[in-house]
């Protein structure tokens, strides 16, 4: 869906739900053509992140974007096993939507009692690292480097948040 960019546009957040699932898998699917995001779990040095946190509670949101009658979603963040992810669409980068998702979740994560947040970021994401840190996540461990499916190679810092 394309909205008239001569309208205003509203945000909102909304939990991912199964009536939801054909709107948040065709985001996906375009998330995972801009970014490799999504892969990064799968990269990761064999790493049983499980160990780190318990199996607490676990929840997925939506960035919905409305006009008129029509709505879409443009971002997704989740919180599983106490790590923290979030993508948004290239086109709505810059509008303040990964800040609002970050603080929803970290809301959401204070009244479901999860203590701890984590997370891997790409090292040149500055916007992300920006984001993380105004949060007051911070840096935990050393930077590790992974190379991607595509044969990229990114590095990624850990940031953590104690809530």
């Amino acid at each position: 869906m394309i909205f008239d960019e001569t309208q205003p546009i509203e945000f909102y957040i909304e939990q991912a739900t199964l009536a939801l699932a054909p709107q948040w898998q065709k985001l996906i699917a375009k998330l995972m053509t801009e970014s490799n995001t999504f892969y990064v779990a799968g990269v990761r040095d064999g790493e049983n992140e499980s160990q780190l946190v318990d199996n607490g509670p676990a929840v997925t949101l939506l960035m919905m974007a409305e006009q008129g009658t029509q709505s879409q979603p443009v971002g997704m963040g989740s919180i599983e096993n106490g790590e923290l992810g979030i993508a948004v669409l290239h086109e709505y980068s810059g509008l303040g939507i990964g800040q609002l998702m970050v603080g929803s979740l970290l809301d959401w994560a204070r009244e479901n009692d999860v203590h701890y947040i984590w997370l891997d970021v790409q090292i040149d994401n500055a916007a992300a690292i920006h984001i993380y840190e105004k949060l007051h996540f911070n840096k935990a461990g050393r930077q590790q480097s992974f190379v991607m499916p595509d044969g990229q190679q990114v590095i990624l810092q850990r940031m953590e948040l104690k809530l």
